[in-house]
């Protein structure tokens, strides 16, 4: 270990006999190290639970509880269960040092000692333990980093969404907006139409401002009027289901309303020039989380859009689902888009793994699927790419499904 200095750690010397203790202690503290003492194994064990020790040195042989006894009551406890302990012993017997190991020892060294020798085990093992330790606080950062990307691919998820939502709105609203202009037209010329009452003005009226038609149209106007509130209100209802990403409880989902869902929210993707092809089968309600599988089945078809976007071209996306025999239920998202290379599609799961352009994506939106189907629902995914061109992923769902606890 580079830049090692003995002044950041603390050894635990437990010895019954003084004099021992006096001349490890010595030795240790001459190198620099921090040092503290028990001459016995039930004070060993309170010392080294309150100073948390990065090395205990071990007396084999103590009166009323031995070192082995020692050495098993840390490794019990949790919070020295991972210190490291070398024996010091003045025994050479094979059995010893095999109980010595078997209870957790580290290391042994047998008495009388040379100081270099003991001195050099001591390092070894706490340059041992400080790597560790480096690594476990790796790994921790490692983890927390993932879960925050994961985070972030959700929420660029639902940023994505929010937009096109966005715009699906703006475009309903102007819709409505417009027809609301031509019925207040509409209205104004009824009521002009109706200010003369005498036959003869209605009739007049009737020809110079087309009442038969307003009466006609207005219908229309009326339904299409209609039409763009039931978009707006089917916008919100999807944005409020798929917002729902931390919801695990388990309900009865249909799989071919979800995919209809989730296209909805990508179709102002669509209008680039990708036609979407729907071939669904009859299928039982599924039970599941909800969020799991809605957010699975979008990520999929978005990174169809994203495949048929890079063609720079018009294409095509098919979603197919079918019941097979033993009650499964299978999704097929296959898309024109311009495949996997044969040597990365291995990879294509792999957390933070990615083919696109830096920037445009953290690797985690296939993985997140991964995750969703095969680790928390027990089903089943995988991906191809056809002869003819494109990729084609394969969702299969069992009967029953892994209950998330």
């Amino acid at each position: 270990m580079n830049n090692f200095d003995p002044e950041n750690f603390l050894v635990l010397v437990v010895d019954d006999i003084s004099q021992n203790l006096q001349v490890v202690g010595a030795m240790l503290d001459e190198e620099g190290y921090n040092t503290t003492f028990a001459t016995n194994g039930l004070q060993a064990l309170d010392r080294a639970a309150a100073a948390r020790p990065d090395l205990i040195l071990l007396d084999f042989m103590m009166p009323e509880m031995d070192g082995l006894q020692v050495c098993d009551r840390l490794r019990a406890d949790p919070k020295t269960r991972s210190t490291p302990v070398i024996f010091l012993t003045a025994s050479n017997e094979l059995q010893h040092i095999t109980q010595a190991f078997a209870v957790g020892a580290v290391d042994y060294v047998t008495k009388p000692f040379e100081s270099q020798e003991l001195l050099a085990r001591v390092r070894t093992h706490l340059e041992l333990k400080h790597a560790r330790d480096t690594l476990s606080i790796t790994l921790e950062d490692l983890k927390a980093t993932q879960i925050k990307l994961v985070q972030q691919e959700k929420l660029s998820g639902l940023g994505k969404m929010a937009a096109g939502i966005a715009h699906e709105i703006n475009n309903a609203n102007n819709f409505i907006y417009g027809n609301l202009h031509c019925l207040n037209q509409y209205i104004n010329a009824f009521g002009k139409a109706f200010e003369t009452l005498p036959e003869e003005i209605k009739i007049e009226l009737n020809e110079e401002y087309e009442l038969d038609f307003l009466c006609e149209d207005s219908p229309k106007v009326i339904a299409s009027m209609e039409r763009g509130s039931e978009r707006i209100h089917s916008i919100v209802n999807n944005l409020k289901r798929f917002a729902r990403l931390g919801e695990a409880e388990v309900k009865l989902l249909d799989i071919n309303e979800t995919l209809d869902r989730a296209l909805e929210l990508l179709e102002p993707r669509g209008k680039i020039g990708i036609r979407i092809d729907r071939q669904y089968g009859d299928l039982p309600p599924l039970q599941c989380s909800p969020a799991l599988m809605e957010q699975a089945l979008f990520n999929l078809l978005e990174n169809a859009f994203d495949a048929v976007e890079a063609t720079r071209k018009p294409g095509k996306i098919s979603v197919r689902t079918w019941k097979e025999a033993d009650e499964a239920i299978c999704i097929s998202i296959r898309d024109s888009g311009i495949g996997i290379p044969p040597e990365v599609r291995s990879r294509i799961f792999d957390p933070f793994f990615t083919n696109k352009p830096v920037g445009q994506g953290t690797g985690l939106g296939l993985a997140v699927c991964y995750q969703a189907i095969v680790s928390d629902l027990s089903g089943e995914l995988g991906c191809s790419c056809p002869e003819d061109g494109g990729t084609e992923f394969i969702v299969r769902l069992p009967k029953q499904l892994k209950t998330l606890s």
